[in-house]
Formats: structure tokens, sequence, C-alpha cells
């Protein structure tokens, strides 16, 4: 009986208030997302499904990308139903991308550590310096005998060059180091 009580006082008081529903936050499942909105599932059957919710990421010039069935949470600026809103999200690897920033410098790690798209121009120049090192090791000296490989003349050596000259080449166009 008294659950029971408890219950209808609950109910009662929902019902008075209707706004106390959306002074709080629910977690929520993407459904999917279009640029800066969101559309949610909440898991609290109190709160319906929604459509172009504003997604706020906390950070400026910070966009993401949320990843549908990622768990997100949403809340109500005033506690106004009209004012919905996502602003967090779980934390499993794949539900966030981190899509877009605007900054003019960026840092990551502890503080006072090199950021790795700095570090990543560095290592891109020496990649560049070292093959063109390794280039003018790949001419054979003047007078040697190499044995033939099809298609071109060459020592085991100047092979082994070549193909690394390639491979930093490949590397040193992309530039993506942090991601790999």
């Amino acid at each position: 009986m008294r659950d029971s009580v408890l219950a209808d006082f609950f109910a009662l008081a929902r019902a008075s208030v209707p706004e106390a529903t959306y002074a709080s936050c629910y977690w929520a499942s993407v459904v999917k997302q279009d640029g800066d909105t969101i559309d949610v599932r909440p898991d609290d059957q109190r709160v319906p499904p929604m459509q172009g919710v504003r997604l706020t990421v906390g950070v400026p010039g910070v966009k993401v990308n949320v990843a549908a069935g990622a768990r997100v949470l949403v809340g109500w600026s005033g506690g106004a139903p009209r004012f919905p809103y996502v602003h967090g999200w779980d934390q499993s690897e794949n539900a966030v991308k981190v899509s877009h920033v605007v900054a003019g410098k960026l840092e990551w790690g502890a503080e006072g550590a090199t950021d790795p798209v700095t570090k990543a121009n560095e290592l891109s120049a020496l990649l560049q310096a070292l093959i063109t090192l390794l280039a003018a090791l790949t001419v054979a000296p003047v007078g040697a005998t190499l044995p033939e490989v099809p298609g071109k003349i060459m020592s085991a050596q100047a092979l082994a060059l070549t193909n690394l000259i390639a491979q930093l080449n490949s590397i040193a166009s992309t530039k993506v180091f942090v991601d790999r």
C-alpha cells in the first residue's frame, strides 16, 4: 500500500509540474546525425524521441560526428521542453569522431609536450632528406658490374634502397602519422 501511495504522489507531483521531467538529463541512443543536430531516442519512456536536437561539444571550433547507436546525454536549457540539446556521450572507442578543429595551435598530451601535428611536419621533412640521401646511394659507381634484375640492372642493395625510397615516399606524402 505504501509503495502505491508513493507512486501516486510522485505521479501527481509530475503532473502538476510537467517541466520537472526536463530539469534532468537523460541517456538516449543516437538515431542519426545531420551536421550539428542529432535525432535521439531517450531511454526514459516519459521523454519522446526527438529530431534535430542541437549538439553542444563544449569546446569552441570543434565539430564531432557521433555514431548511430551511440549513447548520449540529452538535457534541456532552462528546463524548457522546446530547448533540448545533446551535451555528452558515452566513452566507447567508436562513439565519437572529432571531424573538425578550428584553432591556431593544438596541444596534445602533457603540458609543454610538442603537438603531433608539428612533429608530423618535422618527421615529413626528415623523411624527405632521408629519401634524397638514399636516392643518391642508388647510383652505381662507374665501371661496376651489377647482376641483372628483370627490367633493370641493379645490385641487391640498390634494389633494396629503391624499395625503401618508394615506401618512404608513400609515408611522407600522407602526413597521417598521428592516426597510425
